[in-house]
């Protein structure tokens, strides 16, 4: 399988007033109109905001996110506890209320340094910890070219001061990469 960046945005409040999330979700507008049509929206916890999330509901689509280890769940309807102390063991996946959003599919991964990750999805048919896990694991691409062009494109290194030039580095970098 091919990854291949389709959008970037260039992060500067000052000069559109629009936060990083604002930009993500009209990039997912842009690659809704583009006709894309994702298995799943991959997302890591700075995305993962119950705005978001409703914002790829509309779009009829699935969504996986990492879920900060405070988010609010329940099991009970009113009996909310932080999903790190949740009774979930490594490989279950669990149904539970998601505060201010809805049902939600949970699990935890334990990488192979005790450190946890905790998924949530709106794919209530999403309950094979195997596959919940395996469909995570794609976003791993996008990390790696993330890093790839940071370490071989020089994108780091725009001192470009304008915003014009800036832009125009970060577009170098991606073609090049």
């Amino acid at each position: 399988m091919d990854y291949i960046p389709i959008d970037y945005r260039h992060y500067s409040p000052q000069l559109d007033n629009k936060t990083k999330n604002e930009h993500w979700r009209e990039m997912l507008d842009r690659a809704e109109k583009r006709g894309f049509k994702p298995l799943y929206v991959l997302t890591d916890s700075w995305y993962g905001s119950v705005e978001n999330m409703k914002h790829i509901d509309k779009k009829n689509w699935k969504w996986i996110t990492n879920l900060k280890t405070n988010r609010q769940v329940s099991e009970t309807k009113g009996t909310y506890i932080a999903v790190a102390d949740l009774a979930l063991t490594e490989k279950q996946v669990k149904l539970v209320w998601l505060k201010e959003y809805g049902y939600v599919l949970v699990c935890k991964i334990v990488d192979q340094d005790g450190g946890i990750t905790y998924l949530a999805t709106n794919d209530l048919e999403l309950t094979n910890w195997e596959h919940y896990k395996q469909h995570w694991q794609a976003r791993w691409q996008i990390e790696q070219m993330h890093r790839g062009i940071k370490q071989t494109t020089g994108l780091a290194k725009n001192y470009a001061i304008r915003t014009k030039p800036q832009k125009t580095h970060i577009f170098a970098a991606y073609v090049s990469f």
